[in-house]
């Protein structure tokens, strides 16, 4: 049984290291760092010794996912918003503080916290640039 939980927690490790490593080299510092830094917080946990705590570590990967996708939107909007970007950087550097939730509950709370940080990059992205009442994504500009 432990060499199946070997494999499997190995294959985890393997994929969180390619997905994330590779996404990295598409996002701007200093939302790179944080998210290489969330990979290897999670690629250094304990290889789990049991299906317990291998139930554990996926509960870590479900967190380490929310948080990388919301490092995603921040860095989204404060590459197209550079005048708010030390702000987002800021918000998304206190998201990233504490460990990744290693249960239900933990986690649960964890989504809530991502719930709120994406509404105040989306609150911040609209002071700085108010919805005009029309498409936002259609331009007049040729190019």
């Amino acid at each position: 049984m432990t060499n199946d939980i070997t494999e499997r927690w190995q294959l985890l490790c393997q994929h969180i290291d390619a997905v994330h490593c590779e996404m990295a080299e598409f996002i701007d510092e200093p939302f790179r760092k944080m998210l290489l830094k969330e990979a290897r917080n999670f690629l250094s946990l304990s290889e789990p010794a049991s299906e317990e705590e291998l139930s554990q570590r996926r509960i870590q990967r479900a967190a380490l996912s929310g948080r990388v996708a919301a490092l995603s939107e921040a860095a989204a909007v404060a590459k197209l918003n550079p005048q708010i970007a030390g702000i987002i950087a800021g918000e998304a550097q206190k998201l990233c503080e504490p460990p990744l939730a290693d249960t239900e509950q933990s986690l649960s709370a964890l989504h809530r916290q991502l719930t709120r940080f994406v509404d105040r990059i989306a609150v911040l992205r609209r002071m700085v640039c108010p919805p005009t009442g029309g498409n936002e994504l259609a331009t007049d500009d040729p190019k």
